[in-house]
């Protein structure tokens, strides 16, 4: 080999080394931002994931975790198409790590639920079924995973065990250090609407009002709390979040709860019957 051939050779590997550490550098980048983003979004801070979650996409990062929360986010915006085309990236690549065995509990959820949002039922039902069998009988799982467990029996039409599985959730979170906020509220919330259906008002009004607290963005409807408060007898409070319904569909029942509240206040508690007996 000549002196001018070895020297190419020589820049050729120089350039390719180069290449390589670029591409892990990039790589690590792009991980960084989307673990970022992820602690961002599970916060509820979706405007400051969103920039960590879109250098992380630019970068190339393969993790379908990171297009579901764009799509998300993108959702919560109102860009409906920008939110499609994440949801198109992250399927093939939830499906690939789902199915991976490190795949998570994590996965699974957010594979099924991204095949419900693409309206693709049969997907979404095996997703769900695969997800279930995996880490239905695991035990020690976190409150966070607790709660997607639920989701899984939820999307699977599995109501009892969803109920039994947030409930679990409710109480694990509740113990836990620093949970996540975000699914700590919608745990209490799915675990307050069967209370609420079991007519365990005062239960279902002290979950929904912690719920509210833990997550003001994210808080339950109020037309539900002041529905739970005025059966648990708590009628300021009831006052208080009948106010606060927007909500066209229920406006009228809403101004009628309020007036409820207050005569029932009045009255101590007690409903009388007027001359037509109603």
């Amino acid at each position: 080999m000549t002196r001018s051939a070895r020297r190419r050779m020589r820049l050729r590997v120089t350039a390719l080394c180069f290449a390589v550490a670029w591409g892990a550098l990039l790589a690590a980048q792009a991980k960084k931002d989307a673990q970022e983003g992820a602690r961002r979004y599970d916060q509820g801070d979706y405007d400051g994931a969103l920039p960590f979650l879109e250098k992380a996409a630019e970068k190339g990062v393969k993790d379908g975790q990171t297009y579901y929360q764009l799509a998300y986010i993108y959702d919560r915006q109102g860009d409906k198409p920008k939110a499609q085309a994440q949801r198109e990236k992250a399927a093939p690549l939830l499906a690939k790590q789902a199915a991976s065995s490190k795949g998570t509990l994590e996965d699974a959820y957010y594979l099924t639920a991204l095949y419900a949002q693409l309206q693709r039922p049969a997907d979404m039902q095996a997703a769900a079924a695969a997800g279930i069998e995996r880490f239905g009988n695991k035990e020690n799982l976190s409150g966070e995973d607790l709660f997607r467990l639920g989701r899984l029996y939820q999307f699977a039409g599995r109501g009892d065990l969803s109920a039994a599985s947030y409930r679990k959730a409710a109480a694990a979170m509740g113990q836990e250090k620093n949970p996540n906020v975000i699914l700590y509220s919608l745990a209490l919330i799915s675990d307050a609407s069967t209370d609420f259906q079991a007519r365990r008002y005062a239960d279902a009004a002290i979950k929904l009002e912690q719920a509210e607290t833990l997550s003001p963005a994210n808080a339950p409807p109020p037309f539900q709390t002041a529905l739970s408060e005025l059966g648990a007898g708590k009628y300021a409070q009831a006052r208080e979040h009948f106010g606060k319904v927007r909500d066209e569909a229920t406006t009228t029942e809403a101004q009628y709860g309020s007036a409820l509240a207050t005569h029932l206040e009045k009255a101590g508690g007690r409903l009388e019957a007027d001359a037509e007996g109603t």
